[in-house]
């Protein structure tokens, strides 16, 4: 009896520990793989038809407000076009948007 009892408490323990080591383990294997995994989802973003088709019209919108604006508002919209330029690859951008982005940068 007293055995049955020692068992019973032994497999229990060994069950407990068992379930934290894979729980710990899991935790673990997260904390190694997620960065890797998150930069592989923010490269495939970038990378998607849509964030271009976007990111081109939102500087489309931005040129276009810059182009209507006063001479005050084109101050502050220069430095917003320059900011919202310099975070996308200009390389991918139209050529008429490349060459704005370098009549503003070009006019510091």
């Amino acid at each position: 009896m007293f055995k049955d009892i020692f068992y019973f408490f032994a497999v229990v323990v060994i069950w407990c520990a068992v379930f934290f080591g894979v729980s710990y383990g899991g935790y673990e294997l997260y904390a190694f793989f997620a960065p890797k995994y998150e930069q592989t989802r923010y490269n495939t973003f970038k990378e998607s038809q849509s964030y271009n088709e976007g990111m081109t019209r939102h500087l489309y919108e931005i040129k276009r407000q810059y182009d209507a604006g006063s001479q005050e508002d084109k101050a502050s919209l220069r430095q917003m076009a320059i900011h919202e330029f310099e975070v996308y690859d200009i390389s991918r951008l139209p050529p008429d948007l490349q060459s704005f982005y370098n009549s503003i940068n070009g006019a510091q």
